[in-house]
């Protein structure tokens, strides 16, 4: 690994770090030592000229609640659905790529999902700091897409980590959140191949609905590992 620092800053070829990124997420570190990993809030942007006229106070940020949670409650949560993690702040503890890998690249899109998996089933805890401090391009995200319901890139990278989990022989995987899977299946399914995957009414009814069906199958379910290890 070319990095000799203790912390690595992740960032992507076109976000912007704010002014004063490193030495808040530094201060935060020094303050509470039993953290290895630390996420914060991003402001979303399409191009560079919206930066000048953003105003926002770090005062209006709500900690998501799963980051008040225990590693093994949010390894659970992240086995079937994601939570408000933006992957553009995270600040790393150089060691935990040493000791559990790096980003899984033949996932693309969505490479450090899996890391997040993979620390919080080994017990690391991800960690929350309410300030701004990464400028978000969305311009080559699926919610940039304003006719297509579907980013079939997107998707396709989803549907490879699902597989990945249901076939992972060291978790736990409850049927229910199988069910959910096959769930996402048929929806993208219905759109792509009955409604073109076209962005409408008809298509946000139907994920809505499907959506709602999903929380109600996976709802209190917990999934549990059973190794240690996640190498």
């Amino acid at each position: 690994m070319a990095c000799k620092g203790e912390w690595i800053k992740v960032i992507a070829g076109d976000d912007i770090l704010m002014e004063s990124c490193i030495i808040d997420n530094v201060d935060y570190i020094k303050k509470n030592q039993n953290i290895s990993i630390l996420f914060s809030a991003s402001v979303p942007f399409t191009n560079k000229d919206e930066l000048l006229s953003y105003s926002f106070s770090n005062y209006d940020i709500i900690i998501p609640k799963e980051f008040t949670l225990s590693a093994k409650e949010q390894f659970s949560i992240l086995c079937h659905k994601n939570f408000y993690i933006q992957s553009p702040t995270s600040f790393i503890k150089r060691e935990l790529f040493l000791t559990y890998g790096y980003f899984d690249e033949k996932i693309p899109f969505m490479e450090d999902f899996p890391m997040w998996i993979k620390l919080t089933k080994n017990d690391i805890k991800l960690y929350f700091m309410p300030k701004y401090t990464v400028f978000y391009n969305k311009n080559d995200t699926i919610s940039s897409s304003r006719y297509k319901f579907y980013d079939e890139r997107f998707w396709l990278s989803g549907k490879k980590f699902r597989k990945m989990l249901r076939q992972d022989s060291s978790i736990l995987l409850p049927y229910r959140v199988k069910i959910s899977h096959s769930l996402m299946d048929l929806e993208y399914f219905i759109i792509t191949k009955i409604f073109y995957n076209k962005r409408n009414k008809v298509t946000k009814l139907i994920s809505y609905m499907c959506s709602r069906f999903r929380r109600i199958v996976l709802w209190n379910v917990f999934v549990q590992k059973k190794g240690t290890n996640f190498h």
